[in-house]
């Protein structure tokens, strides 16, 4: 009988539709850490996010399924070294993710800050405002997400480009360039969105040379991992204007402390990790699940494997 350990607050409705697929299965509900580690020993599946510790205490683990696309704070040796398969949720975020980006575009481009600042005020304010359409999005990684933004972005009008570690024609995206070709990217965009997973290589993948390569016009968007981004040659360049401005989502060390000058600077839109966010974000992830519980019961390939070696 496998047993499946589930770091979802599952309703009774949503172990019934995991015991239609896989009628044997013995669902274990631990939404909290010390719970769930206490509970790993018998596991054989396991739903939600992942500490070392649960890992270490399930000897017959075989499959995780997380509830998000970014695996790099949970790439333990052990899962590595036994092989486990390990599944996310890429995909399930690629739309919420693609309107957030929009969202900070449009807010910089219509200054909807500034507009704020005047209506709390009560200034009545005329404002130049930045047209969006006829202007250049670059987008570093063409992944699920990239290419929901490349989508949205064609809807505005814009020019699309976007890299690809295999480089190959996509849907809405003029030019598809290789990693290499970056700095390319850099030079002609007018708003840049950091898409890429967080790994060895995409460690302060931007950092002040890169920056140097794009316009003094130009604002740049992180929505994927804090670190692919050198925080301080953001902050250095932000502060000397040498890019227009920033909309972060998320940072190298969240939350983003009090200290942090870049609350300070009129250029920057900061949002707490909150583009991924969905209404039923249970819903959406227990359907990712349901559907590759399907294939792991019915011995088919799982959808959203991560490949071990290059981390995503």
């Amino acid at each position: 009988m496998p047993v499946i350990l589930s770091r979802l607050k599952l309703q009774e409705t949503d172990v019934q539709r995991i015991q239609e697929i896989a009628p044997a299965a013995q669902v274990i509900i631990a939404d909290k850490e010390p719970e769930a580690e206490a509970k790993a020993a018998e596991a054989e599946i396991i739903l939600g996010g992942v500490t070392r510790e649960m890992i270490r205490r399930a000897p017959g683990l075989k499959w995780i399924q997380v509830t998000f696309a970014g695996v790099d704070k949970i790439l333990f040796p052990e899962i590595k070294e036994r092989r486990i398969l390990l599944t996310n949720a890429r995909g399930m975020h690629g739309k919420t993710i693609a309107e957030h980006v929009f969202a900070l575009v449009l807010a910089f481009t219509r200054r909807l800050p500034v507009v704020m600042d005047n209506q709390h005020y009560r200034r009545w304010n005329r404002i130049k405002v930045v047209e969006v359409n006829g202007k250049t999005m670059g987008i570093v990684g063409l992944g699920g997400i990239g290419q929901e933004i490349a989508r949205r972005a064609k809807a505005f009008e814009l020019t699309v480009l976007g890299t690809k570690r295999n480089p190959v024609p996509l849907p809405d995206v003029d030019e598809v360039l290789a990693p290499e070709e970056l700095p390319s990217l850099l030079q002609r965009s007018d708003f840049v969105v950091v898409a890429v997973p967080l790994t060895r290589e995409t460690y302060h993948l931007i950092g002040q040379r890169e920056i140097g390569f794009m316009k003094k016009t130009a604002f740049l968007f992180n929505i994927s991992r804090g670190a692919i981004l050198d925080q301080a040659a953001l902050v250095d360049a932000l502060q000397w204007g040498r890019i227009a401005g920033a909309g972060l989502d998320v940072f190298e060390q969240e939350p983003l402390p009090e200290d942090s000058p870049l609350y300070n600077l009129s250029n920057v839109i900061i949002t707490p990790h909150v583009a991924g966010t969905l209404e039923d974000y249970k819903g959406h992830a227990l359907s990712v699940f349901l559907e590759n519980l399907k294939r792991y019961h019915e011995g088919k390939p799982l959808q959203n494997l991560v490949d071990l070696e290059i981390g995503y």
